[in-house]
């Protein structure tokens, strides 16, 4: 029997050429036998019956659908054909002979064999408005994205999960996606034009994407959704959700004021829904316990260290209970960044998380059996998270971001801080398990919260910024200061059952405090950068570098070893070093200034007179002055019978010794200062002249008269000493 075709044959309908245009020359290859006959039979033919070109030439219709059709070879001819019905032929894997036919805006090919990459053959017929492509096994529809020129799509009865593909299609006004496997329509939401849509049989629970189309008609019935596994007797948030976006009630089970529902029976089960209009499902899951429900672990890094402590593949789903069988977990250089899920790693004691790039700390809050926790080399901040780690004996975090310490478990013994950015280590007060602490390279410069740890034995705070040391306690056997800013260690003088103690690239000059314990094995203190300020040229400074003994340690320059003082002799920056053989070396460092210069001599003021005054009677010396210890004075000079003052001595090669001053004449009203003796040739310099002695101070040259020589003149000054405003 022939196929029943579909044959229009009006020339108005068709565009046949006139028959008789027709020449047997112009014949059509057309292998397939099923095809050549419903084209014969729209041409009014016999079935066999040749096919010229003007005759394809003029179909705009080919319908041959439900058949047996298997090659399409000749319909390339039909360069009118605007409609081609070819559905339910599963011989039909091949659509290029369609390409390049650009009137055909209707293409039909449900039921065909046709898979995701002949449909690229569509790309090429740019009038193309209609498609049905229903029933074929497709799961991939990303060539129908191009397609931007579609109004309808019947892509139903597929196996499609994924329709982002369509998102690009915004003339659609019809598009059907019943029974296929999608769970998500967000995609759709760019598809302003659509205004029927229909999406039974399929595993959506949420349709508020689709809230803004405008759509006339809708269907999403018979959902189902199979959500896994879910825990017994934990409430869990039920995810259906209407256009408008409300939740849509559950039929079992639920909680409408908490929008939950409840698993109350391990295995299977299931709750329903149903909008009461179109849109109805059902959720599917398992309730199971705990134990037996996969962890959520999203860091695939984290995921594959797990499973290799299980000896499991690297992406396999971890249950609760392999998670807490976990004990050990070594996990270094992996690339982790989130430790979401390591909190079900309960029965976890030790982890190592080194060379990773973690920032955030919070999942480990509540893994309280750990006691030996890594973390180097990652990029952490805060540490607060891990102040409910109770159990937590060792804690290293070298080379993070930290730059503040937080109070932390009090149960820590060995804590490793190195290389960060910690300014601040109050946090650290209240540590009082602490045995062995280590801040080395941070950015401390007050330290004083570690003297509370009365139990530390270790402290290694080398390079930083520290300038005083606290008192520490006596239990230290070893401390680390070096390159510091520290002067003085005499706060550690106490710390007597030292075994090693480093103090080198400090600023000390004095190693005194530092007596040898007991058990002191080794000392360093090299390096040393000590400051000692302005020093006045030509004048002996006092050496302040000791050692250990309390001995003075010799300079390398400018040292007096007799008076152990060094006298600089050089304006400007200076130096000198020192190195005592034993581990203990510097430099100290000064500025030589000059002499601050004497002001110019002032006339002394008028001496106040005497109440009553009383004339001295006798031109003799006074006695030596009470209770001075000073010695009786030369008995060689005599004083001048002349009351009158002394002159000037003349100038001279060698001037004799002046006697001593002549007895002061009484006080006056205005006496005027009496000048000091000159020598022989007239002095350069004003201020080497002796102003008079303060009438209650004795001065510093000889006691009593006795002369004084002035290196390089050569003249004997007249040293006068005053008592009680008279001359003696």
């Amino acid at each position: 029997m022939p196929l029943a075709v579909t044959a229009v044959t009006a020339l108005a309908v068709l565009g046949l050429a006139p028959a008789a245009h027709a020449d047997p020359g112009d014949e059509i290859s057309m292998p397939d036998d099923v095809l050549r006959e419903c084209v014969n039979t729209a041409l009014s033919q016999n079935p066999a019956d040749p096919i010229t070109e003007g005759q394809a030439a003029g179909l705009t219709i080919v319908n041959c659908q439900n058949g047996a059709v298997t090659d399409l070879t000749g319909i390339e001819h039909m360069t009118s054909l605007q409609q081609a019905h070819l559905g339910n032929n599963p011989g039909v894997t091949d659509l290029a002979p369609l390409e390049g036919l650009d009137r055909l805006w209707s293409v039909a090919i449900s039921g065909t064999g046709v898979d995701e990459s002949d449909l690229e053959s569509l790309e090429t017929l740019p009038a193309l408005e209609y498609l049905v492509v229903s029933s074929n096994g497709l799961t991939d529809v990303s060539s129908l994205g191009t397609l931007t020129g579609l109004r309808f799509l019947y892509i139903n009865d597929n196996d499609i999960s994924d329709v982002s593909p369509l998102g690009n299609l915004t003339a659609l006004e019809l598009l059907r996606l019943d029974t296929n496997e999608i769970s998500d329509v967000t995609a759709l939401s760019s598809l302003s034009s659509l205004e029927e849509l229909h999406l039974p049989h399929n595993h959506v629970v949420d349709l508020s994407p689709l809230a803004g189309l405008p759509l006339t008609t809708f269907g999403a019935v018979g959902q189902t959704v199979d959500v896994g596994d879910l825990l017994v007797g934990a409430a869990e948030p039920n995810p259906v959700r209407d256009r408008a976006g409300a939740p849509v009630a559950l039929d079992a089970r639920y909680d409408a004021g908490a929008n939950t529902f409840t698993p109350t029976t391990l295995g299977l089960d299931s709750v329903g829904w149903d909008d009461g209009s179109d849109f109805n499902g059902e959720l599917t899951f398992t309730a199971v316990e705990q134990s037996a429900m996969p962890i959520h672990m999203p860091d695939d890094a984290l995921r594959a260290c797990v499973n290799s402590e299980l000896s499991q593949a690297a992406a396999a789903d971890i249950t609760g209970a392999q998670a807490a069988g976990v004990s050990d977990l070594y996990c270094v250089d992996a690339g982790v960044v989130d430790l979401e899920g390591i909190q079900h790693l309960t029965g976890m004691w030790q982890a190592n998380l080194d060379g990773n790039e973690i920032v955030d700390l919070a999942p480990l809050a509540t893994l309280g059996g750990l006691e030996v926790l890594s973390l180097n080399e990652n990029s952490i901040v805060d540490l607060a998270p891990l102040a409910t780690l109770g159990s937590l004996d060792t804690l290293s975090l070298n080379e993070n971001d930290i730059v503040a310490v937080p109070e932390l478990p009090a149960s820590i013994e060995r804590l490793t801080l190195s290389e960060n950015d910690i300014a601040d280590v109050s946090g650290l007060a209240n540590v009082t398990a602490l045995t062995a602490l280590y801040l080395e390279d941070n950015e401390l410069t007050d330290v004083s919260a570690l003297g509370n740890l009365a139990n530390l034995q270790l402290l290694a705070l080398g390079h930083n910024e520290i300038t005083e040391v606290p008192v520490l306690t006596p239990e230290l056997r070893h401390l680390q200061l070096s390159a510091n800013e520290i002067a003085d260690v005499s706060t550690l003088s106490g710390l007597t059952g030292l075994n090693s103690l480093y103090l080198d690239q400090n600023r000390i000059a004095d190693v005194s405090p530092v007596r040898d314990g007991a058990g002191l094995e080794f000392f360093l203190a090299t390096g040393q950068q000590a400051d000692l300020g302005d020093i006045v040229i030509d004048e002996q400074a006092d050496n302040p570098v000791f050692d250990r003994a309390g001995a003075s340690v010799a300079l390398d320059a400018l040292y007096d070893a007799g008076s152990n003082t060094f006298t600089p002799d050089t304006l400007g920056a200076g130096s000198v070093g020192w190195d005592d053989g034993e581990a203990f070396s510097g430099t100290l460092a000064f500025t030589v200034v000059a002499a601050a210069a004497d002001p110019d001599p002032e006339p002394s003021p008028d001496p106040e007179p005497d109440p009553e005054p009383s004339p001295d009677p006798d031109p003799e010396p006074s006695p030596d002055p009470e209770p001075s210890p000073d010695p009786e004075p030369s008995p060689d000079p005599q004083p001048s019978p002349d009351p009158e003052p002394s002159p000037d001595p003349e100038p001279g090669p060698d001037p004799a010794p002046s006697p001593d001053p002549a007895p002061e004449p009484e006080s006056g009203p205005n006496p005027e200062p009496e000048p000091s003796a000159q020598p022989g040739p007239e002095s350069d310099d004003d201020d080497e002249k002796l102003a008079p002695t303060d009438g209650d101070t004795v001065s510093a040259l000889v006691a009593g008269g006795a002369f004084l020589a002035l290196a390089g003149v050569g003249v004997l000054l007249l040293t006068r000493i005053r008592r009680g405003g008279e001359a003696v």
